[in-house]
């Protein structure tokens, strides 16, 4: 007979972001099953290049929100080392996985303090307080938060932003969401805002039981009842979803990388 896994997780990334995750679990004793939520897609490099507002170096500082904002500057510059290597931009990176993406293309970046890594615990660090005169450009992806940018320009600092890709609905995975429902520690990864939106609109066109409910009671059907854990990425994804009704608990990640999604599921066996 053959051993059950110790979990099964869902994993949600964005298919380009998918392996490294997978590879842990499966190292951890678990399985996986693929059901990305999202699809990244970037505009060309002359869109990329044409829609940032000035040179990089131009800029005092530049805040890298992602992964795939790394990708997208690295996108639209072929060249990217001789565009920043003589100026005295500072970069700023959120996250340990979006500073080695940018270490990884030789952009000397720093990782702010300790986690959560999110907006609100940048802006808390010192770097980010004297921002008078300041010029300062915020890499992130179409229909993000503005709280970086109201923040930093009211506290003096000249912002603009450049959304190097966007985020779209991916097809749903019915047959790996079948074998989801049905496996050993059922465990699902929800690694942004946008992701949740994603699965619950295309679990409503799958099954109209998955509904929430949003004055805050637990579900009252058994819709959700397989689930064993739900994972996030911050506090604001597990609010965001505890407003709409999520019926089971959710923990959020020791930090946002894949190590912090294992340390996490370990804690949660």
């Amino acid at each position: 007979m053959r051993n059950l896994p110790r979990f099964t997780l869902l994993n949600t990334r964005p298919e380009h972001q998918a392996e490294g995750l997978s590879e842990s679990v499966k190292q951890a004793g678990g399985q996986v099953l693929y059901c990305p939520t999202l699809e990244i897609q970037w505009d060309s490099q002359k869109v990329l290049r044409t829609s940032l507002s000035k040179d990089l170096e131009q800029y005092d500082k530049v805040i890298l929100t992602s992964v795939n904002a790394v990708q997208g500057v690295l996108r639209s510059h072929l060249n990217l080392r001789s565009a920043v290597e003589f100026s005295k931009t500072q970069f700023f990176a959120i996250g340990k996985a979006t500073q080695q993406a940018a270490l990884d293309v030789q952009l000397p970046v720093a990782c702010l303090g300790k986690g959560p890594y999110d907006s609100e615990t940048l802006l808390e660090h010192p770097a980010m307080q004297a921002m008078k005169g300041q010029s300062i450009l915020i890499v992130k992806g179409q229909a993000g938060r503005n709280l970086l940018m109201d923040q930093l320009t009211a506290r003096g600092g000249l912002v603009d932003y450049w959304d190097v890709y966007k985020r779209v609905s991916a097809p749903f995975c019915p047959q790996a969401w079948r074998s989801f429902i049905n496996a050993s520690q059922p465990i699902l990864l929800i690694t942004s805002v946008a992701s949740f939106e994603s699965l619950m609109a295309n679990l409503l066109q799958f099954e109209t039981g998955y509904q929430l409910c949003s004055d805050g009671q637990k579900q009252s059907n058994q819709a959700w009842s397989f689930l064993s854990n739900t994972i996030v990425f911050s506090q604001r994804i597990k609010q965001v979803m505890f407003q709409q009704g999520w019926p089971t608990d959710i923990q959020v990640v020791t930090e946002q990388s894949d190590l912090g999604i294992i340390q996490t599921i370990e804690q949660s066996l």
